[in-house]
Order: structure tokens, then C-alpha cells, then sequence
């Protein structure tokens, strides 16, 4: 059975305003300059990353370790046209990496289980090696791949809705030997 892995991304909103910047109105006049490919420094000048995508005033930068998402508001210009974040790289890599442990830890069982759209699934019944199962709403059980459960603060997620869920279960239940 093929399933669909989850895909999350991290959006970091509350970090500082670059440096220069003495208001959002002052970072918003420096967005011009946050285009994809852009380098993206810190108050001191040193490397954080370069922006991977843009979208809906969300700029994706990529650090050596992880990718963001961080409003542009949040960015300033700097000195020779480098655009400037209030915030280190590693002080970036330490809040994804601890949100990430967070997240991490809500994948147990019995942990509550979301689906796309943030409808409720199921619980986790078992976890073994790379695989997680659970046991749907509608009381049949299905095994995912472990990387296709992401934690978030409430339990766990995955990209599939219930009756996705419910109709690979069937079509697999079908196709079984008799």
C-alpha cells in the first residue's frame, strides 16, 4: 500500500526585527531587498543562509542545518545591500532543533492523530522500528511509515484525511489473498 509522507514546515514568527530596523514599518521598506537566492546575515555579518522560496510574505531560508519559514517583516537591510536578521544562525538551529525534540516526544502511543486538514484519525497503537500503526476512527488499523508522522504540540499529524486513510485500508484489504 502506498501511503503519502507528511511534509510540515516550521515557521519561526516571532523573532526580532533585524538589526536597523526600529520598526515594522522600517523592515517592511527593506523587504524589496529578501528575493530568492538572497544571502541573509546577521547583526555582526556573519552567514546565516540564503532564502529558498517565497510565499504569502513568508520568506524560506535555508541555514547549514535546517530551512525556516520567517516573515519578511523580519528582515532589514543592512550595509552594501545585505539583508540583516535580528538573530544568529545558531540561535535559529537551536529553536528548530528544540521544537523539533518537542514534537518528536508527542509521537507515543496512544497519542491522538490529526490528519490534513487538522481532522482527528486516530490514535497511535504501536510503534515498531520504522513503522508506526494506527488505529483509525473508524476501528481498522493501518501502518505508516515512522517518517510520515511528524509530532506537533498536540499529539501527532500525518498528510492523509480519515476516509484517505479509510479507502487504503480497503483497496488493501481487497487485493489481499483469500
Amino acid at each position: 500500500m502506498m501511503i503519502k509522507t507528511a511534509r510540515f514546515a516550521l515557521l519561526i514568527a516571532a523573532l526580532p526585527l533585524a538589526a536597523g530596523a526600529a520598526s515594522p514599518a522600517s523592515a517592511q521598506a527593506a523587504a524589496p531587498a529578501v528575493a530568492v537566492g538572497a544571502a541573509i546575515v546577521d547583526p555582526a555579518g556573519a552567514p546565516i543562509g540564503s532564502v529558498s522560496a517565497l510565499k504569502d510574505g513568508l520568506a524560506t531560508v535555508k541555514t547549514d542545518k535546517h530551512e525556516v519559514q520567517i516573515p519578511v517583516t523580519s528582515f532589514g537591510a543592512g550595509t552594501s545591500g545585505t539583508v540583516v536578521l535580528g538573530v544568529t544562525r545558531d540561535t535559529i538551529n537551536a529553536q528548530v532543533e528544540k521544537s523539533l525534540a518537542a514534537a518528536s516526544a508527542n509521537v507515543k502511543i496512544g497519542a491522538a492523530v490529526t490528519g490534513a486538514g487538522g481532522a482527528g484519525v486516530g490514535t497511535i497503537a504501536a510503534i515498531e522500528g520504522d513503522l508506526v500503526t494506527i488505529k483509525l476512527a473508524s476501528g481498522k488499523s493501518v501502518k505508516l511509515p515512522s517518517k510520515g508522522v511528524a509530532g506537533t504540540a498536540n499529539g501527532a499529524a500525518i498528510g492523509q484525511t480519515a476516509a484517505e486513510l479509510d479507502a487504503a485500508v480497503a483497496a488493501s484489504e481487497a487485493a489481499a489473498p483469500k
